[in-house]
């Protein structure tokens, strides 16, 4: 599992990550540690222009290069704003239940932010019910230690 999200002022505070990482060992993705936060900055040097789409390009490209690079079949986008840096205009359109395939064999699904999750605890819920499909088919694809 891949998780992104987009960063305004600072990174998740740590109730914020807490919350993250009870998501990621309910969805049976781990003990709780989370791996080290990786940052796409933009614009990535200090002399470098560019608008919003040169950003998207960016990140659309960090993101292509990750993906090609793993195994990842899942990536979680954290709230609205994640999701119009991270998705193209066509994937966009393909959101349905806030699911759309980023590319062959990759899921994403759009969950509201962490922040806005501990503002409005009822959007947990909202979450659960997004990511419960892809807990159930991972268990399910489990091999069975039952001989």
């Amino acid at each position: 599992v891949l998780v992104c999200c987009s960063i305004e002022e600072a990174l998740p505070d740590p109730v914020q990550t807490q919350l993250l990482s009870n998501i990621l060992i309910a969805m049976g993705q781990g003990d709780g540690k989370l791996a080290q936060c990786e940052i796409a900055q933009w614009p990535p040097f200090e002399n470098m222009t560019g608008g919003k789409e040169e950003a998207r390009e960016f990140i659309a490209t960090l993101l292509s290069a990750r993906l090609d690079s793993s195994d990842i079949k899942l990536v979680l986008i954290f709230g609205s704003a994640g999701a119009q840096w991270i998705l193209s205009e066509k994937q966009k359109d393909s959101v349905k239940d806030g699911n759309v395939e980023l590319s062959a064999g990759v899921a994403a699904i759009i969950i509201p932010s962490l922040g806005e999750m501990i503002e409005r605890p009822e959007l947990k819920r909202e979450t659960w019910q997004r990511l419960q499909p892809w807990k159930e088919n991972k268990i399910a694809s489990q091999p069975s230690d039952d001989l």
